[in-house]
């Protein structure tokens, strides 16, 4: 066996299962007629996924059932930051650039305003770094 086909088999596959079977998983375990782990393993979706879900739906969240990858999630959506882009531009124009960290300090300040779920840190009031690395491209 190569190394290669030996790489596949370790790969860990995130993120693959049915959009479809997880509804239906969902759905099985809210309205009781299944538990989270049989659902799980009639459906072919990972168990701890759908605890999440269905622990975010008991919360109230509203919760997609498509999959998530990675830790961190956009904020805003495109119209915000277009407004926000706009705003800051137009401050650059009025000679009233922004230097990073007022940027940073901006940004959290609308996210709280607007009542935005967010990760930003609420101890030094700014958002992370790595929104201005996006905004800015």
């Amino acid at each position: 066996m190569s190394d290669v086909e030996n790489d596949r088999r370790k790969r860990k596959k995130t993120g693959t299962w049915d959009l479809t079977n997880m509804r239906k998983a969902v759905e099985k375990v809210i309205n009781n007629e299944m538990t989270t782990r049989q659902a799980a393993n009639r459906y072919q979706v990972p168990r701890t996924t759908l605890n999440d879900r269905i622990s975010a739906i008991k919360r109230g969240k509203e919760m997609s059932t498509e999959p998530l990858m990675g830790r961190f999630h956009n904020t805003f959506s495109l119209e915000h930051e277009k407004i926000l882009v706009e705003h800051v531009k137009d401050l650059g124009n009025r000679l009233m650039p922004l230097n990073r960290k007022e940027f940073l300090y901006f940004v959290f300040q609308l996210g709280e305003k607007l009542k935005l779920p967010h990760q930003f840190n609420k101890e030094k009031k700014i958002c992370r770094k790595e929104l201005l690395f996006f905004i800015l491209l």
